[in-house]
């Protein structure tokens, strides 16, 4: 499916995971965020098949839980600066962990 990301043609893949069936520390993992629930993963790639953005959904401990992250730009080396300690907080904060 082509859809547009960073104005450039894409190719989108939707993939969904069943914690049941992943094997091994990586499944207990998955089975214990996601309260075994599926979890889905969407992939956009560029025209390399580099990918350009990621996005996954998923419920833990009775909350939604979704990230998104864009990539672009490959091959450019930038400096990354860590976010001022004040803008942190630990999972227990937001609830998931403990």
């Amino acid at each position: 499916m082509a859809e547009d990301v960073f104005g450039m043609p894409t190719t989108h893949y939707q993939v969904t995971i069943d914690p049941s069936k992943v094997n091994g520390p990586t499944g207990d993992e998955l089975k214990s965020l996601s309260s075994g629930k599926d979890i889905t993963y969407d992939y956009w790639l560029d025209a390399k098949n580099l990918p350009l953005q990621l996005k996954y959904a998923f419920e833990v401990q009775g909350r939604m839980a979704t990230a998104t992250a864009q990539m672009r730009d490959w091959g450019v080396v930038r400096p990354l600066t860590a976010p001022p300690a004040d803008q942190l907080i630990t999972l227990e904060q937001a609830g998931l962990g403990g």
